[in-house]
This record gives structure tokens, C-alpha cells and sequence, in this order.
């Protein structure tokens, strides 16, 4: 069955009450998971657009995945609509409403293929400017990462909703898009282990030349481990929903009995939203600076006492940051 079939492969009314009941309740339930998953979104972009969770790039691609998603879920809740017979197609598979629906949920569903990909192709860049990563933004990044993410979920949306392209291929597809982005992720993060081991070990310093590094450059490669530590654990229970949702809708496919097989539909669809919500909530649970920059959002800026203004004296600008940057090598000496 195409997406679209799918949806209107069987009615309501022909379903026993027991199985009608808990259509209702599936779909109910996936109607507030929506709905949460996209206000926790919207305020996850908040938080990492005023906190330094991620890196700037990091930051506004994830800003760029749950934007993505948020258009999937209207595209999501008009099939609802037709697959809860609320509205009749015209035309049947041809109706240009259900069409352009399908289209959106498709795009966003792919859209996550990519992930991993892109995340790695960020990571990259950060290990290959290490220098000066932090310092100068590179604003190219984010739209060449993300072009290849945009023009790749058309082509497999496209692909599928038409019939160029069957589910077999796409699970093949979608394996080798995943691990393109899996393995150089790791490979990644054992080499800025091997730098920050190496620039730590005072006697092979020498050997391995690293004895420049600046402070900039140390930062990094912390902040490089930190980050990739972060998604690692971010992508495991990732990777487990991701084959749950992909056996849901095989499920589907293969099943011979139609009442479970739009059931295991209905469920494939509720797990997204599931998936989507739990997304924002495993970042906060992770990351100590996440939990503190939502605090702070949340509780506002506490009045500790009034202070008058006094005129401040004036000092070298130039001496304080000379001073403040010889601490801050001392500390890491």
C-alpha cells in the first residue's frame, strides 16, 4: 500500500467496538502527544538559542529539525481527519489535500533520516577549525549541512509517495544514510580523545607537538568530547524508538489482517509523536546547562537587594585582560 492508501484503507463504522474504541483511544492520545511534543519544541529553541548547550551551528540546525517537524504534525493531523473519515477525498488517492498531507508527513518523517548525518558533518568541522571554532562563526555550515538534508527528504518523500522507490529500498537507504553518519561520528570522537589524552600526557608532548595549543584550541576539544558524549547518549534511546517505529509500520505492511494491520498503522503514527516529545525531555535530563538556562526562563531573575549606581574608576582595559587571560593559563597549566 502507498502512504496515501493506507490511510483510507479501511472505515471506522466496519470495525468491531472493541477495535473502534481503541482506534479512538490511539488517536486521542497521539492528538496530545502532538500538541506537547511541539510546545516542548518550541520552547527547546528557546533554550538553546539563549544558552550555550550547544555550539551556535548545533544549536540552529536542531532549531531547523523541530521547525521541520512541526510542519510534519499539520500534515499529520489532516490525515488524521481522513483517516477518521471526517473528510471524504475527492478523487479518492488523487484528492490534492491529501496529497500535499501526505507529502508533509513523509518530509518530516525522512527529515530525521538525515540526523545523525548532518550532526556529523557539524562535528567535523568543529574538529577540522578547532582553533578557532568558538571564535569565528562560520555561517555557511548551517546551510550547506542542512541544503543536503532538505534536497535528500524531497527526493525520498517523493520517491515513496509515487512509487518510485519501494519500503525495502528505503530500509536499505535509510541503513547506509545512517551509518555514513554513525561511524565518522565516532571515529570523530575518538580522535579528539586521543588529542585531549596526548595534549594532557607531559611526555609526549614533545613527540606529538603540542606544545602550542592555545587556550582556545584546549577549550574545544573538551567542548568537541562534551557535545559528542551528549549526542551519543541522546542517539542511543534514539536508535531503539527509531527501530520500534520502523517495525510498527512493517508490521503494517505485512500484516494479512486489516483490522491489525491499521491498528499497527495508528500505532507506528502515535510512536512518532511519543519520539518527538521525548526528544526535548532527554536534553533536559542530560544537561546540567539546559536545566539551568530552563530555570532561569521559567523562574525569572530574582531581586536579591537594590544597589545605587556609583561611578566605577576608570582602569587599563588592556592590562585587566592580559591579567584575566594569565589566570586563566595558570589554570590550565
Amino acid at each position: 500500500l502507498s502512504p496515501m492508501q493506507s490511510y483510507l484503507s479501511i472505515s471506522i463504522e466496519e470495525l468491531p467496538l472493541p477495535l473502534k474504541l481503541l482506534l479512538y483511544f490511539i488517536h486521542f492520545t497521539e492528538f496530545l502527544l502532538i500538541f506537547t511534543s511541539v510546545s516542548l519544541m518550541i520552547f527547546a529553541m528557546k533554550v538553546l538559542l539563549n544558552s550555550a548547550v550547544f555550539h551556535i551551528h548545533l544549536s540552529v540546525m536542531f532549531c531547523i529539525a523541530f521547525s521541520v517537524y512541526t510542519l510534519s504534525t499539520i500534515g499529520r493531523l489532516i490525515l488524521m481527519l481522513f483517516e477518521l473519515h471526517l473528510i471524504d477525498p475527492d478523487g479518492g488517492t488523487e484528492d490534492p489535500l491529501l496529497i500535499r498531507a501526505s507529502f508533509l508527513r513523509l518530509y518530516g518523517i525522512f527529515y530525521l533520516i538525515f540526523g545523525l548525518f548532518g550532526f556529523t558533518g557539524e562535528r567535523a568541522c568543529a574538529t577540522y577549525w578547532c582553533e578557532d571554532y568558538e571564535r569565528k562563526t562560520r555561517w555557511w555550515i548551517v546551510p550547506l549541512i542542512s541544503s543536503v538534508a532538505f534536497f535528500g527528504s524531497f527526493a525520498l518523500s517523493y520517491s515513496v509517495l509515487f512509487d518510485i522507490m519501494t519500503w525495502a529500498t528505503l530500509l536499505i537507504v535509510a541503513g547506509v544514510i545512517n551509518l555514513l553518519g554513525l561511524v565518522p561520528f565516532l571515529l570523530l570522537f575518538r580522535y579528539n580523545r586521543r588529542k585531549w589524552a596526548a595534549m594532557r600526557n607531559f611526555e609526549e608532548r614533545e613527540t606529538i607537538s603540542l606544545n602550542g595549543y592555545e587556550l582556545s584550541k584546549r577549550f574545544q576539544l573538551l567542548e568537541n568530547i562534551r557535545v559528542s558524549k551528549l549526542l551519543y547518549k541522546m542517539a542511543i534511546p534514539l536508535f531503539f524508538n527509531y527501530l520500534l517505529i520502523t517495525a510498527f509500520y512493517f508490521s503494517h505492511l505485512l500484516c494479512t489482517i486489516p483490522y491489525i494491520s491499521h491498528i499497527s498503522l495508528s500505532l507506528f503514527d502515535m510512536w512518532i509523536a511519543l519520539f518527538a516529545t521525548s526528544v526535548p525531555l532527554m536534553g533536559n535530563a542530560l544537561e546540567s546547562s539546559w536545566r539551568a538556562t530552563v530555570r532561569r526562563m521559567t523562574r525569572g531573575a530574582k531581586r536579591v537587594g537594590v544597589y545605587t549606581n556609583k561611578e566605577r574608576p576608570k582602569e587599563d582595559a588592556r592590562h585587566n585582560t592580559n591579567l584575566y587571560f594569565a589566570h586563566l593559563t595558570q589554570i590550565w597549566d
